[in-house]
């Protein structure tokens, strides 16, 4: 899609800033833009319609970034 001009916007959660760099380096310089959306991890729980991360509290769910498994702030952003 980005190679026919077209803007191309995704979401996923990445952790971990090795995965972010790869995708980065998939495109040409200036193609990829990274914005991070910094909530605290008290907010993201009160806003959790599904639970998750009561469950991954409780153990039934391993893992889960920012409760049991790391999550690395990205450095390279360009938007905050």
């Amino acid at each position: 899609m980005v190679d026919a001009g077209l803007i191309v916007l995704t979401a996923f959660i990445s952790p971990y800033q090795q995965d972010r760099q790869q995708v980065r380096e998939r495109f040409a310089q200036g193609r990829f833009i990274e914005i991070f959306v910094d909530t605290p991890l008290a907010l993201c729980e009160a806003r959790d319609p599904k639970g998750l991360y009561q469950k991954a509290r409780r153990g039934e769910i391993k893992q889960f970034s920012g409760i049991d498994s790391p999550y690395e702030p990205p450095t390279a952003q360009k938007f905050i």
